[in-house]
């Protein structure tokens, strides 16, 4: 059975990604690897924001498949949005996802060859230490310096009763600390009718977060 990993770049929002995959590879029966070299399957979240950020993420690819050459890599995120035939060409990569084919990415891996459930692999701690969801994407700021609105696209909040729900469902199982992230977070509930903001977010979800913290 393939071993996966997830190796993030970049911000909060693509740690908060790599949370939700990790939550559902868990729900396949996937095994985790919190070694990136001891695994079979990488996924990498990758960062655009700055040269040196994309630097970083071809330098760690180089070096997974020296460490392995047999590992098999998945690319995503803003890099892989803004120059997939650039990621592509590099070494171990067999395939390249734009940002629309994130939400899905649990179901394609679960596609490739060698990969399995195995109930009987356990659970991965390396995400435990708190939670993260992400309830705001992209940007509508469009400053000449960034290319961030060009990979991630408009602003979009997450309503705020899924918000609502995948809260409590975290604060029962057990986290004490839930943060939540975004592109542009300050902007959430700027898009959505009756328009919200992140304050009435917060306040809104007092009662699901009980006794876990929100940051």
């Amino acid at each position: 059975m393939a071993s996966i990993s997830v190796r993030t770049f970049g911000c909060r929002a693509n740690q908060a990604e790599a949370f939700a995959w990790a939550d559902a590879f868990r729900a396949r029966g996937l095994r985790l690897e919190a070694d990136c070299n001891k695994s079979d399957v990488v996924i990498v979240n990758s960062c655009a924001l700055t040269g040196r950020a994309e630097r970083d993420v071809r330098k760690f690819i180089r070096g997974a498949t020296r460490m392995n050459p047999d590992v098999r890599i998945v690319a995503t995120g803003c890099y892989a949005e803004r120059a997939p035939d650039e990621i592509a060409a590099l070494p171990g990569v067999i395939a390249v996802l734009p940002q629309s084919a994130k939400d899905g990415l649990a179901d394609r891996i679960m596609a490739l060859d060698g990969v399995r459930a195995d109930p009987s692999s356990g659970e991965s701690r390396e995400f435990r230490a708190r939670a993260w969801l992400k309830v705001q994407d992209g940007c509508d700021a469009r400053c000449a310096f960034c290319v961030i609105p060009g990979v991630r696209g408009k602003g979009r909040s997450a309503a705020p009763e899924n918000v609502a729900g995948s809260v409590r469902s975290l604060a029962g199982r057990g986290f004490r600390e839930i943060v939540l992230a975004g592109i542009h977070l300050s902007s959430y509930g700027d898009d959505l009718a009756p328009r919200s903001s992140l304050g009435a977010l917060v306040l809104g979800l007092r009662p699901a977060a009980g006794k876990a913290r929100l940051r």
